[in-house]
């Protein structure tokens, strides 16, 4: 099973300063190649943390992760199996972990705006403070950050870049 496409079993939520005290002092992550090109995924424990598309070298992408994880050893592990079902470790303010969470409710094929997030969470003034939390989600694809346009229907913006976000919601079924 690719670990993409591997359902979720649960979602946990912790902000920055508590996962600090919380967290295991060893990060473990997998370099993999996807249909929507190479990505690294690390994981405190069984609890997926962080995966992220890159485009440049390994060592760029690997060098995010130990910046992520500051105070741990960050390790490959090679012998990597995806779960039959993922554990999903959210760390982010509660305002962030809420539009992530948000994010996790749009089926694939669909799309939602910036604007419908923040309907969503009970905050609809804050459309801008939404799209810095969608730029901010850790677990891209995962949490699909990738399903969120424009309230004009454009497709908007993607940490990974927009034809990977379009590449994305086309494998997906979207009507873009």
């Amino acid at each position: 099973m690719d670990l993409l496409q591997t359902p979720i079993a649960s979602v946990r939520a912790v902000d920055p300063k508590s996962y600090e005290k919380l967290m295991n002092k060893r990060i473990e992550y997998v370099l993999k190649q996807s249909l929507f090109g190479s990505y690294f995924a690390a994981f405190d424990q069984e609890e997926l943390c962080f995966l992220k598309f890159y485009d440049s070298n390994e060592e760029a992408a690997l060098e995010h992760i130990k910046k992520q994880f500051k105070n741990a050893v960050v390790v490959c592990r090679p012998d990597f199996q995806p779960p039959q079902e993922l554990k999903l470790l959210l760390i982010g303010t509660d305002f962030e972990v809420s539009v992530w969470k948000a994010l996790l409710k749009i089926h694939p094929g669909n799309t939602s705006s910036y604007n419908d997030i923040a309907t969503v969470i009970e905050h609809p003034k804050s459309v801008r403070a939404v799209g810095n939390a969608v730029l901010k989600n850790p677990i891209s694809y995962i949490v699909p950050c990738h399903r969120v346009v424009r309230k004009n229907g454009e497709l908007g913006g993607f940490a990974s870049g927009p034809q990977r976000k379009l590449k994305m919601l086309h494998f997906e079924g979207a009507k873009i």
